[in-house]
């Protein structure tokens, strides 16, 4: 088994500078950059609103990323490897956060989002090529801001229900997503639970594009009362998807081909009030591989902890990330 660890601190003082540390030994200047789970525009940040991803009728992380002029996606057209691009930069050299919490895909692991577009609200793309304060980019990032209890919910209703079903026809592809929403007093919650079946694409000049089918469920939750927020995201997918050769080389073809079964769990709680918006995250990653030759198993295990603090609208922001990679 092969087992990698890495500690990341990065803290950020505003009208200063800012240091981050990696076990490769960076060390940066900052001199902006934003914090928040809610979006917001400045002159760094190019912001997707709800409307804009309602009008355009995503139904991809490249229909999404494609309405920014600064960021978009490479290693397509399969969905499992939509992996977002900020000004020409990859994975490796920006940040991607889902609700203030920082998804790692370092390793050479699926670059797959894992963000169901029925609960998105909102993208904000970080362009500040500066930015080095949410841990290791070099070119800023992306954030995706999921929906909550209050964008469905008026002044005076206190519970609401939402039932959707939808078909692909180009990948005879099959999703339906169910929400409830409540609130009572100070407290509101929001559940939401998709399933979707997708066969193998079919191209527009007839041909299929093979390993591009796919069964995906995901159940999304939110707590919040007064400041205090709880979130939970599970995400399961189960696909076909070729082999890393590199990692033992194959002796025929078919044993490159491989069932993949992925399986994400996030957990964060935020606090927010009028100078504090603080974070703490747990990600966690488990992608299986079983050779259909051989029946063997290549298992990859991915855990993220950590924590930032944002006082005074970025006049002071400090974090700490561990981050452990195994692979059997």
């Amino acid at each position: 088994m092969n087992k990698t660890i890495k500690i990341l601190i990065f803290s950020f003082l505003a009208n200063t500078s800012q240091a981050a540390y990696q076990l490769e030994s960076i060390l940066h200047v900052q001199q902006d950059s934003p914090f928040s789970t809610t979006p917001s525009k400045n002159s760094s940040n190019d912001v997707i609103e709800s409307d804009e991803l309602k009008n355009n009728n995503i139904s991809s992380m490249d229909d999404i990323l494609r309405l920014s002029p600064y960021a978009t996606t490479a290693r397509g057209p399969r969905s499992g490897s939509e992996a977002p691009q900020v000004r020409g930069l990859d994975l490796q050299k920006i940040y991607v956060k889902i609700d203030g919490a920082r998804q790692n895909y370092r390793e050479g692991h699926s670059s797959m989002i894992p963000v169901d577009l029925e609960n998105l609200k909102a993208v904000e793309v970080q362009r500040n090529s500066s930015n080095m304060a949410q841990g290791g980019s070099l070119g800023g990032g992306v954030e995706f801001i999921t929906k909550d209890a209050n964008d469905y919910l008026r002044p005076g209703q206190n519970i609401g229900a939402e039932f959707q079903s939808q078909y692909n026809s180009a990948n005879e592809e099959n999703k339906i997503n169910a929400k409830s929403i409540s609130r009572k007093g100070n407290f509101s919650g929001y559940l939401s639970a998709t399933s979707t079946n997708s066969k193998e694409l079919q191209l527009s000049d007839g041909t299929t594009l093979s390993n591009s089918s796919y069964e995906d469920s995901s159940i999304l939750a939110k707590l919040q009362y007064k400041n205090l927020k709880f979130k939970y995201d599970h995400f399961e997918r189960r696909d076909d998807n070729p082999l890393d050769p590199s990692l033992n080389p194959p002796e025929s073809i078919k044993s490159l081909q491989a069932d993949r079964t992925t399986i994400r769990d996030n957990f964060s709680v935020n606090y927010q009030s009028s100078n504090w918006n603080n974070v703490v995250y747990v990600n966690s990653q488990t992608t299986e591989k079983v050779d259909r030759e051989t029946t063997q198993s290549q298992m990859r295990e991915h855990e993220t902890i950590g924590s930032r603090i944002n006082y005074n609208n970025h006049e002071f922001m400090a974090g700490v990330e561990f981050y452990q990679d195994r692979l059997s």
